[in-house]
């Protein structure tokens, strides 16, 4: 007779076994086997617990990306999986799952406010007006029971002060971007606010056949991994420094640079920046310049020492 780890007692064939002994090892099989299944269970619980846990903050991670819980832009589609619209003859066509953010105004704290819409299917409209160009709006039901609604393009307006010369057989939608807000005309200089937003424009032709469906309004977010090669864009990029004695167009957002202000002066869209001046033998206290400019602005010097240096992500300006 022997023993091993799992059981007390091993027995030699043709021996006699005594039955305290099988039994003993009858119940040190048992214990083993509850053991076993109890440790299972316990791992089994926290590889669930583990799980459930990786789901939550999978979840929380997704909701802090939610599009619709950013306040830094409004106005526009977020997420097109099936396009965003389509047409067959005269039929046009919303898709499904397109999600936008229908500006509603701003928050209290000044940033921008938002209504966040998904179509949950297609949906349709049949033009009926040939030979013209629309906008189409996608909107809340409440403001269109069908959720599409359609305006003449010579009558959308997107700008801040009040359109004039209004008809309103054109159904006029105006977008206001002071206000973020859409507004519908209803007649005698009157505007309503409008929950809708623009999504596309098309052409009808000849029997109100549609062609040219192009998108309006989309929005291309910045991944993480942008973030090094925007910083980058905006440092000067000195290889590429040139002469700007004379002043003129910035032919890029960058920087002019004067080393020496003495009895010069810098000016920007006619604005004076910058004055050096000497008296006898007293410097002005600072005796350079550095101003950053944006494309086109004008820039006027009497100092032959000014550069520009243009910024590095003028490939992208």
């Amino acid at each position: 007779m022997t023993t091993n780890s799992i059981v007390p007692y091993t027995f030699i064939p043709g021996t006699k076994a005594k039955a305290a002994e099988v039994n003993e090892n009858f119940q040190a099989l048992a214990d083993t086997i509850n053991s076993n299944y109890t440790n299972t269970l316990n791992a089994l619980e926290k590889a669930k617990t583990d799980i459930n846990d990786k789901i939550s903050d999978t979840e929380d991670t997704l909701a802090a990306k939610d599009l619709s819980n950013s306040n830094t832009f409004s106005n526009c589609i977020i997420s097109a999986p099936n396009g965003v619209a389509d047409y067959e003859t005269s039929e046009i066509i919303i898709k499904q799952g397109l999600k936008v953010l229908i500006p509603d105004g701003f928050n209290t704290d000044g940033t921008l406010k938002s209504k966040l819409l998904e179509t949950e299917a297609e949906i349709r409209q049949t033009q009926n007006v040939a030979n013209t160009e629309f906008i189409l709006f996608l909107c809340e039901k409440s403001e269109v029971p069908a959720g599409v609604d359609v305006c003449k393009k010579s009558s959308f307006y997107f700008q801040d002060t009040t359109p004039e010369n209004i008809t309103s057989e054109d159904l006029p939608v105006w977008f206001k971007p002071g206000e973020n807000k859409y507004y519908r005309y209803t007649g005698s200089s009157d505007w309503a606010e409008y929950s809708g937003i623009a999504i596309a424009e098309f052409v009808t032709g000849e029997g109100s056949v549609i062609d040219n469906v192009k998108p309006f309004n989309p929005v291309n977010l910045l991944k993480f991994s942008d973030n090094e090669a925007l910083r980058k864009w905006i440092v000067p990029d000195y290889r590429s420094t040139i002469s700007f004695a004379e002043g003129g167009i910035a032919p890029t957002d960058g920087w002019i640079f004067t080393p020496q202000m003495i009895n010069s002066t810098v000016k920007v869209n006619d604005t004076q920046i910058a004055y050096g001046y000497r008296s006898g033998s007293n410097f002005a206290t600072g005796t350079h310049c550095q101003v950053p400019v944006c494309k086109g602005d004008n820039i006027y010097t009497d100092n032959p020492y000014m550069i520009f240096i243009p910024m590095k992500g003028v490939a992208n300006a």
